[in-house]
């Protein structure tokens, strides 16, 4: 496939992810015990470092950005596992999400990676393999 579908594959899944988390724990699904601010603060607070680069095509930003998903798919199924222990249909749905977005955002940013030639050092998004 061209590069610059899994350019955008994982930019609207990294989009995705942060967007959903951000949206789960300040309106739909806040924490019980801990403040919002401070969840906010250690969740989402590391999705803000590569987003420049995700948006701006940097492969290693998407690198880095694929390291994160696999946090995210870990708070996902801590998550789902909390919602079945529990009984919360509505937070299941969420943590399934939160599960296949990172899913989605680990593989695209991947193979985004992967289709740039080994030692080519280019970093322009542009370009088509």
């Amino acid at each position: 496939m061209r590069r610059s579908v899994w350019r955008y594959m994982a930019l609207s899944s990294f989009l995705a992810v942060l967007i959903l988390l951000s949206l789960r724990i300040v309106w739909l699904a806040p924490p019980d015990y801990w403040p919002r601010s401070l969840v906010l603060l250690c969740l989402v607070g590391p999705l803000l470092l590569p987003l420049r680069g995700v948006i701006y095509g940097r492969p290693r930003a998407h690198l880095w950005a694929a390291i994160l998903a696999m946090f995210y798919f870990v708070v996902g199924s801590y998550h789902g596992a909390d919602a079945l222990t529990h009984g919360h249909t509505d937070r299941l749905v969420l943590a399934i999400l939160d599960i296949l977005m990172s899913i989605t955002l680990f593989i695209s940013a991947n193979l985004y990676v992967r289709s740039y030639p080994r030692g080519s050092g280019s970093h322009r998004p542009d370009e088509s393999s």
